[in-house]
């Protein structure tokens, strides 16, 4: 386990910080993630298919004011930096830093409906072919 954190309000006291920054607790005689815990006192089960999300990103404050379930999809958007504006998804490219709509136009889109990649469509083409271009040089260096 990871070392021990700071004491818990939750039931079982003492826990320990995961590798991810969580808090584990034991409680029921089994060691369970401190948000779930806090969660499931103040408002019951965690709804199906939902997740308890961090709301000011702090994985140590499991205050419940600081708990929002959130489903699955909209979990990963949040923490890979996408904001929710008038309706519309829109996600930072890693490469160039322009944020744009969760769309066809702008991002490769995989079946769960979300991005493929950390970047644009147009930075993903320009590594392709840059790539491309490397591997074609590498081969005509090789063969001289």
């Amino acid at each position: 386990m990871g070392k021990r954190g700071p004491r818990s309000s939750a039931p079982g006291g003492y826990g320990s910080v995961t590798a991810k920054g969580y808090r584990r607790i034991r409680h029921g005689g089994r060691l369970r993630m401190e948000h779930d815990v806090v969660w499931e006192r103040e408002r019951g089960p965690i709804p199906e298919g939902e997740q308890i999300h961090h709301v000011n990103g702090d994985k140590l404050d499991n205050r419940i004011a600081n708990l929002r379930a959130v489903d699955a999809r909209t979990h990963k958007r949040i923490h890979s930096g996408c904001t929710l504006e008038g309706g519309v998804w829109i996600k930072p490219c890693h490469v160039c830093g322009d944020r744009l709509p969760i769309d066809r136009e702008h991002w490769y889109i995989g079946r769960s409906g979300d991005p493929l990649y950390g970047r644009c469509r147009r930075c993903h083409i320009r590594a392709v072919v840059r790539a491309k271009q490397e591997r074609r040089s590498a081969s005509r260096g090789e063969r001289s």
